[in-house]
């Protein structure tokens, strides 16, 4: 690996503790992310912080990458707390030195709301992210990408408050935007089409939900194949087939799901206990004591989510550097 190799030169060269390094790891431990190797990427953020602690200062803003990117991977394991305390971090020194107001703080904001939205705290959340939308718009022009990111991210806090008018109002927003710089095929697009469905769902329009879950699902699943990123969308047309008393249909979803979380994630995710208790509501629908029974003993192994569906698929699609 290139990154290794780069790494270990400059180790060598200037020793194990130099600041210079910091770039390098934070860049290593991103490449670990993105592979879902979350283990080495938090070994390797780790020293990252703890070299540019002793070297910088602990309100260094070069300090800000190494503690967002160990924040994205304790968010991506399930460890809300961990990550809530390195974004809380990050968003104080980016405050003190007068950056938050930037395109960069904007996507920090992000996250922590994100995050925070994850724990079930709305109204921490809502503020960030009205921020953060706001902050693009005056840095970017109202058809950026990054602008329809934090359109998306109002959309599914509006969606999960039960304010379908806003959440598609501003899912639609997101999706023109995608459409027009990047194309039909675009992943974020998939995510939006997703919670669409979940409107339409609670409208009663069927058929418009099936539509927008096959495209999104046809559109993650040429891009990414059988990978995690589909595990929450193959959940939502689980759900969609429920609604409908297709339970069939619904039992295959429910199991790719599981069987991709389990594969990518490990047991231990939180999605697994959702997973798993979705399954067995369905399971009991239908009159399947056994299997809900199961389901039930096999999903108290797993830590629970703090609310509902939710899943990394929603607002990791952005790989890239701050």
């Amino acid at each position: 690996m290139m990154y290794l190799r780069s790494l270990s030169i400059r180790e060598k060269n200037l020793g194990k503790e130099h600041r210079d390094l910091i770039s390098p790891l934070n860049s290593l431990g991103f490449l670990y992310i993105h592979k879902e190797d979350y283990r080495k990427a938090e070994d390797v953020l780790k020293r990252a912080l703890e070299i540019g602690e002793r070297r910088l200062g602990p309100e260094d803003s070069t300090l800000v990458q190494s503690l967002t990117y160990l924040a994205n991977a304790y968010t991506d394991m399930g460890d809300y707390v961990k990550a809530a305390l390195l974004y809380q971090r990050a968003l104080a020194i980016r405050e003190k030195n007068g950056s938050l107001n930037q395109s960069e703080g904007a996507t920090l904001l992000e996250k922590f709301a994100t995050l925070r939205f994850l724990m079930g705290d709305f109204e921490k959340a809502e503020p960030m992210y009205r921020r953060a939308l706001a902050t693009r718009e005056k840095a970017l022009g109202a058809e950026h990408p990054d602008v329809a990111q934090a359109a998306y991210g109002m959309a599914h806090l509006h969606l999960s408050k039960g304010n379908f008018f806003e959440a598609e109002a501003l899912l639609n927003r997101s999706i023109a935007i995608w459409e027009k710089r990047g194309g039909p095929g675009q992943p974020e697009i998939a995510s939006a089409l997703r919670h669409l469905a979940e409107i339409y769902r609670a409208r009663g329009e069927y058929r418009l939900s099936e539509e927008s879950l096959q495209r999104g699902l046809d559109i993650l699943r040429k891009r990414y194949g059988a990978d995690s990123y589909l595990a929450d969308h193959l959940l939502s047309l689980a759900t969609h087939y429920v609604d409908l008393g297709d339970y069939t249909k619904a039992d295959s979803f429910y199991r790719q799901a599981v069987q991709i979380i389990e594969a990518k994630l490990g047991q231990s995710h939180p999605l697994i206990a959702e997973a798993l208790r979705q399954w067995a509501t369905s399971s009991q629908a239908r009159g399947d004591i056994t299997a809900v029974f199961a389901r039930i003993r096999i999903g108290r192994l797993r830590k629970p989510m703090d609310i509902g569906r939710k899943f990394k698929t929603d607002f990791s699609f952005e790989r890239k550097p701050l």
